[in-house]
């Protein structure tokens, strides 16, 4: 399911019902001084952390039901963090807390980063050349838990609700990591031989591209009886899909299979 119909089904509704509802009357206008500033920012910050935890408990819901890729989960997290991280900076700066400004500029920029990661093919490959760990579904594990961690003692709800989001999209995607780099080995073994995996792949390519996409290499697992989630499979492309279009194709399926180790030969160091 894409990114932009789950944001619809899950978060529309209720900005729209924000968005209905009347503005107060008989409020006289007030002075613009740095303290109503900062009451009202507070105000609104904690109308956004009580909004953002009925979605996000919706969101566990619906995570559960459709088994979203921690991609797209990653990608919610980075919206959420950069809009509350936003605030944070702004409430740091009027009330002269300067190291918490710091901080959430930092989480703003992370944010940014993991939006770019799971959204700009030309940004991905920018950040994955300066930042190699990033390359992988493990690093990418690391980094979502560093930022969530950095933002979650920040002392308001709604920061603590992002952060908190983060540490549990890194820890899906580290457990995504190890689960996946031991059924790519399974892969591996059953497939044999270098000829019977041009057959096996072929089979998969069921509308003859020569590439296989993501239900097609999910059908490549299930003919050899290997049972995979989403989160592994967005795992999977991470490491075989080179192009990072989404496609597989045989060169890139047999590069992959030339270089990958047996279950037997795996060590920590190879996770993808």
């Amino acid at each position: 399911m894409g990114f932009s119909k789950f944001f619809d089904r899950t978060f529309l509704p209720g900005l729209r019902g924000q968005a209905d509802q009347s503005q107060p009357a008989g409020i006289a206008p007030t002075e613009a001084t740095p303290l109503n500033i900062n009451a009202t920012l507070a105000e609104n910050a904690a109308s956004i952390s009580e909004y953002s935890k009925k979605q996000g408990a919706k969101m566990g819901r619906r995570f559960k039901e459709e088994n979203l890729s921690f991609r797209v989960l990653a990608l919610l997290g980075g919206v959420i963090m950069i809009v509350s991280s936003s605030i944070d900076f702004v409430l740091c700066a009027l009330t002269l807390h300067f190291a918490k400004m710091i901080v959430s500029a930092y989480t703003v920029i992370f944010g940014i980063m993991i939006c770019l990661l799971d959204s700009s093919t030309l940004w991905r490959q920018w950040i994955h050349y300066y930042v190699r760990m990033l390359e992988f579904t493990w690093g990418r594990g690391l980094f979502y838990l560093f930022a969530g961690t950095l933002q979650f003692p920040q002392g308001n709800r709604l920061s603590s609700l992002s952060g908190g989001f983060m540490i549990f999209v890194g820890i899906i995607a580290l457990g995504a990591s190890y689960s996946a780099t031991k059924k790519l080995s399974q892969l591996h073994d059953s497939i044999g031989g270098e000829h019977m995996l041009a057959i096996k792949f072929h089979e998969c390519d069921t509308d003859g591209t020569g590439s296989l996409n993501a239900q097609q290499f999910l059908l490549l697992f299930s003919n050899l009886g290997i049972a995979v989630t989403n989160q592994e499979l967005a795992a999977f492309f991470s490491c075989i899909n080179k192009g990072d279009d989404q496609q597989i194709t045989l060169d890139e399926f047999r590069f992959w299979w030339a270089h990958w180790g047996s279950n037997a030969q795996l060590d920590p160091v190879d996770m993808i």
